[in-house]
């Protein structure tokens, strides 16, 4: 019996490369996946074009260290566009540029670099991007970089700022960049901020258009004080509010600059259905609710809880079968 040696095309025997080429979308993602999960992506990359090609074309995540090399990269054509990966939505982008005084104000701006060259279909493309930075590599600028990254990728549902050690809180920078946000990306869903200070102003967010916001405590253990309380209420499409590392006030008396779980409730959006608190100090249930928030809590579909001590979801609803 004749040996079978593999598929001719044409006149010659099929290559790896070729049966590369001829695998299906579906068969290319699935070896995609293994390939990540064996943490091997890198260097599969390198065994030919053919394979190269392949994993490019199942990529739907990328991150991006921007270093202080990324300028001169970039003059010297050494840069990939993220053309390269078609079918890409989601990016990482990790700021990791030593600032100095010559950096100062252009170091943010490298951030967009990944984005130069490509057209508008494709920057379009892109959903969902993180923003974060290294330790001890500063984003100075971070409200500015967001507005010029919002106005260059128009198509985002998703924005999360991750681990930024500054944020600036001041009305006027919050302002502007949550302009920004609200006029360059009209299908944002999902907004992280590292900071409690600059969910201030975020009203001008309120609409139909976002529905989940985060915010995290990484650097500055502000806590969650009324004039925050004014802005979320006036966010009256908001579905799902998820709060880490937030300092409650231990009861409706205790602190007057802190707010306590009640007061939290009380201003929530009628339109909240989900509700996390991770991580959120000591707290109590000594202030009863009142009816209103009884009413308001019972819209809620799912509550996730985590303090200190006492407080759980579970006392939680037991307590409101009480109302």
């Amino acid at each position: 019996m004749a040996s079978y040696r593999g598929a001719r095309i044409g006149q010659r025997e099929a290559s790896f490369e070729d049966v590369v080429r001829e695998l299906s979308v579906s068969a290319l993602d699935a070896f995609f996946d293994n390939l990540k999960d064996e943490d091997c992506l890198t260097s599969v990359r390198l065994v030919c074009r053919a394979l190269r090609n392949a994993v490019d074309g199942s990529a739907r995540e990328l991150r991006f260290r921007v270093d202080n090399d990324v300028g001169d990269q970039w003059k010297a054509g050494q840069l990939p566009s993220l053309s390269r990966w078609p079918r890409c939505t989601s990016v990482r982008l990790v700021h990791a540029v030593q600032v100095t005084d010559q950096l100062a104000d252009s170091s943010a701006r490298l951030l967009l670099l990944p984005f130069s060259g490509m057209s508008l279909n494709a920057r379009q493309r892109i959903t969902h991007l993180t923003i974060s930075e290294e330790k001890k590599r500063p984003l100075l600028s971070a409200t500015s970089v967001v507005a010029l990254i919002a106005q260059r990728l128009p198509g985002l549902r998703e924005l999360k700022l991750h681990r930024l050690s500054i944020m600036p809180a001041d009305r006027l920078n919050l302002c502007a960049m949550y302009d920004s946000l609200q006029a360059s990306l009209p299908h944002l869903e999902l907004l992280t901020l590292p900071s409690y200070r600059a969910l201030k102003s975020i009203e001008i967010l309120a609409g139909d258009n976002l529905k989940h916001v985060e915010a995290y405590c990484y650097h500055d253990y502000a806590p969650l004080n009324f004039k925050i309380l004014d802005s979320l209420a006036q966010l009256d499409g908001l579905r799902k509010l998820s709060l880490y590392q937030c300092e409650l006030s231990p009861s409706a008396h205790h602190v007057v600059s802190r707010c306590s779980l009640q007061q939290l409730l009380a201003s929530l959006p009628a339109s909240v259905q989900h509700l996390q608190l991770y991580d959120c100090g000591r707290t109590s249930l000594a202030t009863p609710f009142n009816a209103a928030i009884a009413v308001k809590l019972r819209r809620i579909i799912s509550l996730d809880l985590s303090f200190e001590k006492h407080l759980t979801t579970t006392s939680l609803l037991l307590m409101l079968r009480k109302q």
